[in-house]
């Protein structure tokens, strides 16, 4: 019943599927030139500086910020 779209200025937003409530925004600080993926309750997004990994959900939550050293196109 979650939908996560992302935008090239850096947030990542979760609405509710069914009626497009927002949920949360999460703004990364870097641009994201990727689609969001979700998979085991994580949302992945792939950033200019790497990877930034969010509990996929009704609540915001920061799992991690991985550099990787090169974008995530």
């Amino acid at each position: 019943g979650f939908l996560y779209v992302s935008e090239h200025l850096g947030r990542v937003h979760c609405l509710n599927a069914d009626t497009g409530e927002p949920y949360w925004v999460h703004d990364t600080g870097e641009e994201i030139w990727s689609s969001t993926f979700v998979a085991d309750g994580k949302v992945f997004v792939g950033t200019r500086q790497g990877l930034t990994v969010l509990r996929a959900g009704r609540e915001e939550q920061l799992l991690a910020t991985i550099r990787l050293g090169s974008a995530v196109w």
